[in-house]
């Protein structure tokens, strides 16, 4: 804790006394649980550019921050987050891409097998007490619907 409170004394000034210290790192954490609380609700990333910006200019004009260290760190500590959370986004989109498509190619294949597929097809379960699937030439060769029980298959 005096490390905390000797690295804000150096940041802010000696003039100042600890309670004032200690005030500025409180406000400066809660503005970054508000950034993060905002961050993780916005959708586009246009508009979590645009918050950040705006918590970060509200912030230095709140905290006056006028140490030339401290305001490139907080600017630098910013933009590594953004783009965190750009490359976050970029890899959910590429997921859920290829998840759609997968699913998408699954239900193609599905519908092949189960339209134009020419042999029999039936998949039952562990117990063989129950068919899973089947496709229209076993209906057609057997007769059964869906629902219908399997028979020592």
């Amino acid at each position: 804790m005096s490390l905390l409170i000797t690295v804000f004394r150096t940041i802010l000034g000696n003039s100042r006394d600890e309670s004032a210290a200690m005030e500025y790192f409180y406000m400066g954490f809660a503005f970054a649980y508000i950034t993060r609380l905002m961050g993780y609700n916005i959708i586009k990333f246009k508009f979590m550019i645009l918050i950040h910006a705006s918590v970060m200019i509200v912030n230095f004009t709140v905290l006056g921050m006028t140490e030339v260290f401290l305001t490139i760190n907080v600017v630098f500590l910013e933009i590594v987050t953004l783009t965190f959370c750009f490359l976050n986004e970029r890899d959910e989109r590429v997921l859920f891409d290829s998840l759609y498509k997968s699913r998408k190619d699954v239900l193609k294949f599905k519908h092949l097998i189960t339209s134009y597929f020419p042999n029999p097809l039936a998949i039952f379960t562990n117990a063989y007490d129950a068919c899973n699937y089947m496709n229209n030439a076993y209906k057609r060769a057997f007769g059964r619907s869906k629902k219908t029980q399997a028979n020592n298959a």
